[in-house]
């Protein structure tokens, strides 16, 4: 315990010491025409530009790159590495499309450029999925380019879980200000460009950046390993004197975690983390994140969606997990008033579909309820109820409500947001997930609000 206590403290209080260099000759960032401005904008600036090149143009959006045929493999490479710069070793993907809505949209494009790029770059050791810069906090700063959607991250998390050791998820670079954008976003503003190119030379070319690229890799590698059962690369990746903290269980040890990997106990049919940040100092790193696994237990299935702190020690040649720590997020503070109400009735009803109580499902919806699902007809509440009870009897489903929106006017409120919703057969088998939108219409009546109208894309 004395050895976690003396890391957290090394995160709270030791400056961060320079480690070595990564030993890539040929670093390539493929993107868009804001990768090409913060590029040019004096991004190799006290690095060694002769390791760096970059390949860009103007909406050179993800489906472009994933074809094997497009033009843009044939851009000449700007400011070219020394060496390898026909087939860089390292890969750096920015991954830019303003019309796809869902994860599964963006997983299997994302699968695609990643193919491609194996094709194109055979002899890359890592490819690295980055995103669009982010506002502050990742909140807008006038437009909606500047903030990326959960399922983006997401879809890069399920990319990066299939293939370990290759593909990692890049750091997430932020601004600290809207003042570099040009109107709000995504573009930016001649003096905003300088200020762009620094963010990124933090988080992509530093010492540091490279322990955080080293430390995402294991992450990488012990997701892996959870969901394979593959112990022996647990048993590297856990220090000795590890300590594991998560909901429902003693406080554990690796005396203790590591003989329940060897038993096979420990199986994970889903183990992905997203919404991580790396924070390095020195000889200790601190990752955060969103942990959520699907594993099995007296014969069911048991979702866990956790947020985590994981702190690495390096000592060595290698960095080992000191401790683990998890927990279910805390509920969120409910909004007063009729905003409050509409709030409190979407928890319930998300609580009574993932408890298979049809009825209480059923009571979130007024009686001349007309609802719209993608590729059906449109339904009454007799015939949502139905087919409702009849999926719950089929399936344990568990579902996810992401609110981004309620608007209340008078006795009428509309909400809008998004869906995942996950239905394990109850006779066995795979499980199956969808994705969506939704938008709603409420009414209050005798004090209480219910859905008149509600429609969704999930199908």
């Amino acid at each position: 315990m004395r050895r976690v206590l003396f890391a957290i403290a090394a995160a709270l209080a030791l400056p961060a010491v320079p480690v070595a260099a990564d030993d890539f000759v040929c670093t390539e960032v493929l993107g868009v025409s804001v990768t090409g401005d913060w590029f040019g904008a004096g991004f190799q600036n006290g690095i060694d530009d002769g390791r760096w090149q970059v390949r860009w143009r103007s909406k050179a959006f993800v489906e472009l790159w994933a074809d094997p045929a497009s033009d843009l493999w044939a851009l000449p490479a700007q400011s070219p590495c020394t060496q390898r710069s026909d087939d860089p070793d390292r890969v750096i993907f920015t991954a830019v499309n303003w019309e796809w809505k869902t994860r599964e949209e963006w997983e299997s494009r994302l699968e695609a450029v990643v193919t491609t790029i194996r094709a194109k770059r055979p002899g890359a050791r890592r490819i690295e999925l980055m995103t669009m810069l982010r506002a502050p906090g990742n909140q807008t700063c006038g437009s909606v380019m500047t903030v990326v959607q959960p399922y983006v991250d997401e879809a890069i998390a399920a990319v990066v879980a299939r293939h370990p050791g290759l593909v990692t998820a890049a750091p997430k670079v932020f601004l600290k200000t809207c003042e570099p954008f040009l109107k709000g976003g995504p573009h930016y503003t001649d003096a905003g460009m300088a200020v762009v190119a620094d963010a990124y030379r933090s988080q992509l070319a530093t010492s540091d950046a490279a322990t955080r690229a080293e430390i995402v890799h294991l992450e990488d590698l012990w997701n892996a390993a959870h969901r394979g059962g593959d112990a022996d690369t647990l048993d590297k990746l856990w220090a000795d004197d590890l300590v594991v903290i998560v909901p429902n269980m003693p406080v554990m040890t690796k005396a203790d975690v590591l003989p329940m990997a060897r038993s096979g106990r420990m199986r994970f049919s889903r183990y992905e983390t997203s919404e991580t940040e790396v924070h390095v100092f020195g000889d200790t790193a601190i990752v955060t994140g969103r942990l959520r696994r699907t594993r099995e237990s007296g014969g069911r299935a048991v979702d866990d969606d956790w947020r985590f702190t994981k702190a690495y020690a390096h000592q060595g040649d290698s960095w080992q997990v000191v401790a683990f720590h998890a927990a279910a997020p805390a509920v969120p503070s409910t909004p007063k008033g009729d905003e409050g109400q509409i709030t409190l009735a979407i928890a319930e009803f998300v609580e009574a579909y993932n408890a298979g109580d049809a009825e209480r499902v059923a009571s979130y919806y007024a009686d001349d309820l007309v609802k719209l699902r993608a590729g059906a007809p449109a339904e009454a509440k007799v015939d949502t109820v139905r087919r409702v009870k009849d999926v719950l009897a089929r399936f344990q489903g568990h579902l996810e409500v992401h609110n981004d929106e309620i608007t209340v006017s008078g006795d009428m409120a509309v909400t809008r947001g998004r869906l995942r919703i996950t239905l394990t057969p109850r006779a066995g088998g795979a499980a199956q997930t969808i994705e969506g939108r939704y938008l709603e219409v409420w009414r209050k009546d005798a004090g209480r609000w219910r859905v008149i109208r509600t429609m969704d894309n999930a199908g």
